[in-house]
């Protein structure tokens, strides 16, 4: 369950008092690179990303718009297990922002009064910016 939020080295199993199979161990290290959920599974490996062609689509137009100076604003919403993490994952992984700076951010549902929740918070999703300005 820690895999991806912790680096741990392995150091196999050891004999504990009281029970009767060894148990594996594991050196804690340090943090991972994950800080959620969804960057913890893509580095176990994600299932193949499929039936998501019309918003993919749409996020590319928005994203040519955005190339040729006309700002534009996305919003991604769902209800909880609908694929709205995916979907930018898969979005801000691709290649066709390989030209462009990503920044994230996260909120909270709770957060909802507090206007500049996101941008205090240093891990927001979604974000881009060209790099090439």
């Amino acid at each position: 369950m820690a895999e991806g939020y912790l680096q741990i080295k392995p150091l196999g199993p050891a004999t504990v008092n009281g029970l009767l199979d060894p148990i594996e161990i594991f050196e804690l290290n340090g943090a991972g690179q994950a800080r959620t959920r969804l960057p913890a599974a893509a580095l176990r490996g994600l299932t193949r990303f499929v039936g998501r062609d019309a918003e993919v689509e749409h996020l590319r137009w928005v994203l040519t718009q955005a190339d040729a100076g006309r700002g534009q604003v996305v919003a991604i919403v769902g209800k909880s297990g609908v694929g709205k993490s995916r979907l930018t994952y898969e979005f801000t992984h691709s290649h066709r922002v390989q030209d462009w700076l990503i920044l994230e951010a996260s909120s909270m549902s709770y957060g909802k009064a507090t206007s500049y929740l996101p941008a205090g918070d240093r891990s927001a999703q979604g974000l881009l910016q060209d790099r090439r300005a």
